[in-house]
């Protein structure tokens, strides 16, 4: 039995595009689901004392997780984890040093890439400092 899918080409691409990268699928779902999200993805940014696009930060929070709006999720290989897809290397590298300069002890353990505020407070760091390439297909 063969199923075909129709899809539009734009989304047909972008979805294959995010999978070749290794985040999740960019599926476009009801906003309002996502609002509680995206509600404490713009407070976390906030509190991170940097001027950037709150609204940024949820796009590319709700891409890598496939528009499932949860903290918790992790690619299928479980190389990237969390609402930012981070990797291990880039918790370490990136989201490490922002953590003890701002004395986020708690954020600084693996477990943490699940954790919303943990993960913005990496993201709005990254994004203001021009790190939106972490992100290549999400970040656009």
């Amino acid at each position: 039995m063969v199923f075909t899918l129709k899809l539009p080409r734009k989304l047909l691409v972008c979805t294959l595009a995010a999978l070749a990268a290794g985040c999740a699928t960019t599926p476009r779902l009801s906003t309002s689901r996502c609002d509680p999200f995206c509600s404490e993805i713009a407070a976390c940014a906030k509190a991170s004392d940097l001027e950037i696009d709150q609204e940024l930060l949820c796009k590319i929070a709700r891409c890598e997780t496939g528009d499932r709006c949860r903290a918790a999720i992790d690619s299928p290989n479980r190389h990237y984890r969390g609402p930012f897809q981070y990797s291990r290397q880039t918790w370490r590298t990136q989201c490490g040093p922002i953590f003890r300069r701002k004395h986020l002890a708690s954020c600084t353990g693996y477990t943490s890439m699940h954790d919303l505020c943990c993960a913005t407070t990496c993201a709005a760091e990254m994004v203001a400092h021009g790190g939106r390439g972490n992100w290549p297909v999400c970040g656009r």
